[in-house]
């Protein structure tokens, strides 16, 4: 990609990718590694999301996670994307919203991007606390060409 052209941010559903001129990091930082999961093999599986965000008392700004158990999602329509309901029910991790496009981990590899940030959504029913997240293994073949 030449450095004059303008077009360095390319998105795709809630997916969007940055180009730089010069890698950053990439000397310094091994490149993370995605999960090749569909929707559909995520299921009955613990799912975590890691972002910034405030905590009580304080301006600090920290890094914070939530831990998700597998749901399905309210609408058949969303077909990469899967659901999850909070698991850690006594205790937040978090004290506002976070995570809005933050990463979402399956053991130690990234499987999808959060489309909403933490504690935004409700199941009506129930009341629990959901996130829907957009599952990256569908992308792979855009990302891949894009590099």
């Amino acid at each position: 990609m030449m450095a004059a052209e303008p077009n360095v941010f390319r998105m795709h559903s809630n997916i969007g990718l940055v180009f730089v001129v010069r890698p950053v990091l990439n000397l310094f930082i091994q490149p993370v590694e995605f999960g090749k999961y569909y929707a559909t093999e995520l299921q009955n599986t613990e799912l975590i999301t890691v972002g910034y965000g405030d905590i009580r008392s304080s301006r600090a700004v920290v890094l914070q996670y939530e831990i998700y158990d597998e749901a399905p999602c309210p609408s058949p329509r969303w077909y990469y994307c899967i659901c999850g309901v909070e698991s850690n029910h006594t205790t937040e991790t978090y004290e506002n919203y976070f995570g809005n496009g933050a990463p979402v981990f399956l053991g130690y590899e990234v499987v999808g991007v959060t489309a909403f940030a933490a504690g935004t959504l409700y199941l009506s029913e129930a009341g629990e606390k959901y996130n829907v997240f957009t599952v990256i293994a569908p992308y792979l073949p855009w990302i891949e060409k894009a590099d």
